[in-house]
């Protein structure tokens, strides 16, 4: 859900920060120019907007 989410901002020219436990998930956003963030708080840390996509109840 939030792959393709991030990827119409990215493809609207909007510059996206994203976090993922797994990073190898994130490669196709990096890929395309998304910025990677160490931790959910880098991102938060300087951004006007953030997006949280959660998959599964036992994730939040």
């Amino acid at each position: 859900m939030g792959a393709p989410m991030c990827g119409h901002l990215l493809a609207s020219g909007y510059p996206v920060t994203v976090f993922n436990r797994t990073r190898e998930r994130a490669r196709p956003l990096l890929e395309r120019g998304a910025a990677w963030a160490d931790s959910p708080q880098a991102v938060a840390q300087h951004a006007d907007v953030v997006f949280t996509m959660v998959g599964f109840p036992d994730d939040v």
